[in-house]
């Protein structure tokens, strides 16, 4: 595994939990279409991604714990006004987090 697909593998989860974090508790319905986008469209690519490169599963939660760190700090930052959890509230694992319609 190499550099440039850690790399990417921190970038897509970030920018997942990011959108999963504004769908979830972030109250604007018109915003939802695109966030939901989004979510399919980093799900979809770290698919391929993790297709390409299976070693990254062996790294997938030290990458979601840094990648969460990123994530928490952007969303609070973004929508102060938001109480967003201080830990992932359900289930992190790769299957959950590329299937499990959350918001549902």
């Amino acid at each position: 595994m190499g550099k440039s697909q850690k790399r990417e593998l921190l970038s897509r989860l970030t920018t997942l939990l990011e959108h999963l974090l504004k769908r979830l508790y972030v109250d604007l319905p018109n915003d939802y279409n695109g966030w939901e986008r989004t979510i399919r469209n980093q799900r979809t690519e770290l698919g391929f991604l993790l297709k390409d490169a299976p070693s990254l599963k062996a790294i997938w939660n030290d990458s979601f714990i840094y990648a969460w760190e990123i994530t928490l700090k952007t969303v609070q930052e973004e929508y102060p006004q938001v109480k967003f959890p201080s830990e992932w509230q359900v289930d992190r694992g790769v299957e959950a987090i590329l299937n499990q319609k959350f918001w549902a």
